[in-house]
């Protein structure tokens, strides 16, 4: 939504006047998804309203012109001859090849870019850009969010409370920066304070918020519609879960027909739909609301699933976890759901609200991999000169300060852990690991990390051992970030791509 407001900004001259003539979207996930080959001069047409535009003499001038690639961490790494990129505007090229020209600068190297990420480890895109500068953009601000929770739940004094409950956990209050999430959120809060529940025990977790809105749909559900609702929702998972495995968000009409999901309940409460004009007729597809609700679907399929019951998903969770043996794959946050997911609170709850028996085979799959997986290298050696270093004031702090913050197994580990609140479960887990100890390095420790830490140091069996180098704290206040318009207005004065991500802030370059 950020890249395409960006858009009609430059189209209602507020942004980009003076640099850009021609302005197009390029939404990554969507091209990478279409068949067949396509020249970067045909996507330019797609969104020309006369398909005859002057297309040479727009490519003519390409530092007047800006593409907005969005969603970029949707691209392939580089390797292989098929991911080469494309360097002819006109040669007709797979998507990968096409948006990987440009954002290499294979392909119109002096064109303008505008990059958004929404992945949680942008490194990788930054290293493909020439000095790019970057900035966060969260969808709602802070104050919007509480603006939100106050005009949702009316009375003061209960909005309060959901907002303060809700901001000291730092990863459900930044999944609230998408409204659809924010009204989830608010939604399943109200629900619980109405029942009068601890929201401390009910809703700690993202994955617990999420299952309890699941719920609510079963629940608000007249009682002889209700099996048809459980049985929709068991399809929508099992679409949830194809798409995210295959990396995709945008599924066609057929694929909905398919599950028998067209013009359901769940398709109108789950999903966007969209249209765009195709050769002969309009093309439609359709996506859920918030990738991150897809991703949790996807974590409750592997629960859904029952051995031996027919046009139900093949291969166990073990698909999942093996795709996950890297971190900050895509697969991560539907690893932390799974998790979540696991503990015997949440089985019951499954059980209970879609008339099935969770199996145990998957929580001791879960176990299996945490112990075959959970720690990866063992921690560097540490020489007599380094000894203390923990204690010790580094001479160099403003410039590490500056170094990029290492993506880090073991604290993702630990997330997945705490994801499920089950002590005896997570006790379990840490102490059948490789090793008796858990390394991390270089973290800069947000609230919510420490409180992830706090928790499974708790859970710890006798001597395992937790050890951080050159770790630090977040810092309370952040110095206040220029607003987002007057940065990308600035940066067409020093460099030619601008790097946007959703959800986590980007150290520019």
């Amino acid at each position: 939504m950020a890249a395409k407001k960006i858009l009609y900004d430059w189209a209602a001259g507020k942004l980009y006047q003076a640099q850009v003539d021609f302005a197009f979207f390029l939404p990554c996930g969507e091209l990478l998804e279409r068949p067949g080959a396509r020249s970067l001069a045909d996507l330019i047409l797609d969104q020309c309203p006369d398909r005859g535009a002057p297309v040479q003499r727009m490519l003519a001038q390409p530092e007047r012109l800006l593409f907005i690639l969005d969603g970029a961490d949707e691209l392939p790494a580089l390797g292989g001859p098929e991911a080469a990129p494309c360097t002819d505007p006109f040669e007709a090229a797979s998507g990968a090849r096409v948006l990987g020209g440009l954002l290499n600068k294979a392909l119109l190297p002096s064109a303008l870019l505008l990059v958004t990420t929404r992945a949680a480890d942008p490194g990788r895109l930054q290293g493909r850009l020439c000095s790019p500068q970057c900035a966060e953009v969260r969808g709602f601000s802070d104050k919007d969010k509480k603006k939100y929770f106050y005009k949702f739940f009316g009375n003061e004094k209960r909005a309060e409370r959901a907002y303060r409950f809700v901001k000291e956990n730092e990863t459900l209050f930044a999944l609230c920066f998408v409204p659809f999430v924010c009204w989830i959120v608010c939604t399943v809060l109200h629900q619980q304070l109405e029942l009068g529940r601890d929201l401390s025990r009910t809703s700690k977790t993202t994955t617990s918020v999420y299952l309890l809105f699941v719920a609510s749909v079963l629940s608000s559900a007249p009682a002889a519609d209700r099996p048809r609702v459980q049985g929709d929702l068991r399809k929508l998972c099992r679409l949830a879960r194809k798409g995210v495995l295959e990396r995709r968000a945008q599924f066609a009409e057929e694929e909905l027909e398919q599950q028998e999901l067209r013009d359901s309940k769940v398709q109108a409460q789950f999903f966007s739909k969209k249209e765009r004009p195709g050769v002969l007729e309009t093309e439609v597809t359709y996506q859920f609301l918030d990738q991150s609700f897809q991703e949790f679907l996807a974590a409750l399929s592997f629960l859904l699933e029952d051995e031996g019951v027919p046009g139900t998903a093949a291969g166990g969770v073990g698909i999942l976890l093996r795709g996950d043996a890297q971190p900050h794959s895509h697969l991560v946050l539907t690893t932390r759901f799974l998790f979540g997911l696991l503990s015997a609170e949440r089985m019951g709850d499954i059980q209970r609200h879609f008339g099935c028996r969770v199996s145990e085979r998957v929580k001791q799959e879960a176990l299996r991999w945490v112990h075959g997986q959970g720690c990866p290298g063992a921690a560097p050696e540490v020489t007599e000169g380094a000894k203390g270093l923990e204690d010790t004031e580094e001479p160099e702090e403003e410039e590490e300060e500056e170094e990029e913050e290492e993506p880090n197994y073991s604290l993702e580990l630990l997330y997945c852990l705490y994801e499920t609140q089950e002590d005896a479960f997570v006790r379990q887990a840490l102490s059948g690991l490789p090793t008796q100890e858990l390394v991390l390095q270089r973290v800069r420790f947000s609230r919510m990390d420490v409180a992830v830490l706090s928790y499974c140091v708790r859970c710890c069996p006798p001597g395992q051992a937790l050890r951080l180098i050159r770790c630090r704290l977040v810092a309370a206040q952040e110095k206040k970030k220029k607003s987002l318009g007057k940065r990308l207005q600035a940066s067409l004065g020093g460099s030619r791509a601008e790097m946007l991500s959703s959800g986590r802030c980007v150290c520019g370059a």
